[in-house]
C-alpha cells in the first residue's frame, strides 16, 4: 500500500507540477518530489509531443471537413454554378484552421509546449503553462479587486489625504491604506524631526470611520540613522 501511494504521489506531482507557476510550486504538499532530476523537463518534453500529435490530428479533421464541404457545394445542382473561387478553397482552409476556436487553441497548445520543453532542455527549470496561468492571474485580479471594493467601503479610497497631527511629543499619521514598509528600524521626518515609529493601530477611527493610525515618537539622540523617510 506505502509502494502505490509513493507512486501515486509521484505520478501526481509529475503531471500536476510542471503545469503551475513557480509561486504555486512552492505550496506544493510534497516538496521532495518537485524537483526530483528530470521529472520537469521529461513532462515537458511529452507536452510537446502532445501538442504537435493534437495539432495535426485537429488539422487532418479540420481539412476533411472542409473538403467534405466543398465537394458537397461542387456536387449541388441547385447551387449558383460559381465554382472558381471553390477552387482556391484548398489553400484558403488550410491557413484559416489556425484562426477557428479549436486551431487557436492547438496551435497556442503546441507553441506553449515547444517553449516549456526548449526552456526545461536549457536551463533545467519549466515554465508553467500559459492555459494554468492566465486562469491564476484573472483569479488573483478578481480577489484583489474584491479586496479593493471592501477596503473602499470600509476605509474610503486609496490616494485619500493622511492626516497628520501632534499630540505633544507624539506625531499621529492616519491613513485610508497601511504602509507594510513603515516599521521602527527607519527614522521619519516631519517639520525638519525625526521621529521613529511606536505604535501602530489598524483598528482606530476618525471622523467616525475606520483608518489606519501610526504614532511616532521623537527620534533617540545618538542613535544610527539607517534611512529616513519623508512624511507629507
Amino acid at each position: 500500500m506505502a509502494t502505490l501511494f509513493q507512486l501515486m504521489r509521484i505520478l501526481l506531482t509529475a503531471v500536476a507540477v510542471p503545469f503551475l507557476p513557480e509561486r504555486y510550486r512552492t505550496i506544493w504538499p510534497w516538496p521532495e518530489l518537485v524537483n526530483m532530476p528530470g521529472l520537469q523537463t521529461a513532462q515537458a518534453f511529452l507536452c510537446a509531443v502532445a501538442g504537435v500529435v493534437f495539432w495535426f490530428w485537429g488539422q487532418v479533421v479540420y481539412q476533411k471537413q472542409m473538403a467534405e464541404m466543398v465537394t458537397a457545394i461542387l456536387a449541388d445542382e441547385r447551387g449558383s454554378g460559381d465554382v472558381g473561387t471553390i477552387t482556391h478553397y484548398g489553400l484558403v482552409t488550410y491557413f484559416a484552421f489556425m484562426f477557428t476556436v479549436k486551431g487557436s487553441l492547438l496551435t497556442l497548445f503546441l507553441l506553449d509546449g515547444i517553449a516549456r520543453a526548449t526552456a526545461g532542455a536549457m536551463s533545467g527549470v519549466v515554465p508553467g503553462t500559459l492555459f494554468v496561468a492566465v486562469p491564476f492571474l484573472f483569479w488573483r485580479l478578481a480577489r484583489r479587486g474584491v479586496r479593493e471594493v471592501a477596503m473602499i467601503s470600509r476605509y474610503g479610497m486609496a490616494h485619500g489625504p493622511d492626516t497628520v497631527f501632534q499630540e505633544g511629543d507624539t506625531l499621529c499619521v492616519r491613513r485610508t491604506r497601511p504602509h507594510p514598509e513603515w516599521n521602527a528600524h527607519l527614522a521619519f521626518r516631519f517639520d525638519g524631526k525625526l521621529y521613529r515609529l511606536h505604535n501602530y493601530d489598524d483598528h482606530a477611527r476618525a471622523d467616525g470611520r475606520p483608518c489606519f493610525e501610526y504614532q511616532f515618537t521623537p527620534w533617540p539622540e545618538g542613535e544610527t540613522l539607517r534611512r529616513v523617510v519623508d512624511i507629507p
